[in-house]
């Protein structure tokens, strides 16, 4: 009445419900835990390096150098993989009335203990900060900390918090065109 091949797809069954119902209780058991970052240092900005009105792209291109410090220990739980943390750029224009420009970004992995904490120190953007419709002088910029959480089990998820603003310059900082990246020639990049 029972063969092998009965006992075993009984095994392979229950083995495969029974993770299911593990891995749903995993991802339930952090999936209502709302942690977030604890902002050490707001953002500010030291001194804008680049504003120019690249006319060969077409566009106002802004770099600048500044200072944040935020601890991302909070967001770590023993089902989270990996966080991907970026900072963004959000104004309004009388041309465009919602404009959000990523200008820095990091993976931190689980294991990777020492970038748990961004200490970002006279740091420059990875990508310029832009606007085609070359309204960018004058403008209200509010930065913010966005965050992405990767569980090993589960869906992603993402999430953001205010960490600062400032206000771009008035008039354009140097004549010259922009160079491929932001900041000094010799810079690392975190990735």
């Amino acid at each position: 009445m029972y063969s092998l091949t009965g006992r075993l797809n009984t095994i392979a069954f229950n083995t495969l419900i029974m993770l299911a119902v593990l891995s749903a209780l995993n991802y339930f058991s952090v999936y209502f835990d709302d942690k977030r970052p604890i902002i050490l240092k707001e953002f500010t900005v030291n001194n804008f390096d680049v504003f120019v009105k690249d006319n060969f792209i077409n566009e106002d291109a802004l770099s600048f150098s500044f200072d944040f410090k935020a601890d991302l220990r909070p967001l770590f739980n023993w089902n989270t993989n990996l966080i991907f943390t970026y900072i963004t750029c959000e104004y309004n224009t009388t041309k465009s009335t919602f404009n959000h420009i990523t200008i820095w970004d990091q993976r931190t992995l689980r294991f990777e203990t020492q970038d748990h904490v961004l200490n970002l120190k006279n740091e420059y953007p990875e990508y310029y900060l832009t606007d085609i419709n070359k309204d960018l002088r004058d403008q209200e910029i509010k930065c913010y900390l966005n965050w992405e959480q990767m569980p090993i089990v589960g869906a992603n998820y993402a999430k953001k918090v205010e960490i600062g603003s400032f206000r771009a310059p008035k008039n354009y900082v140097s004549k010259s065109r922009r160079k491929y990246h932001p900041g000094p020639e010799n810079r690392e990049f975190n990735y």
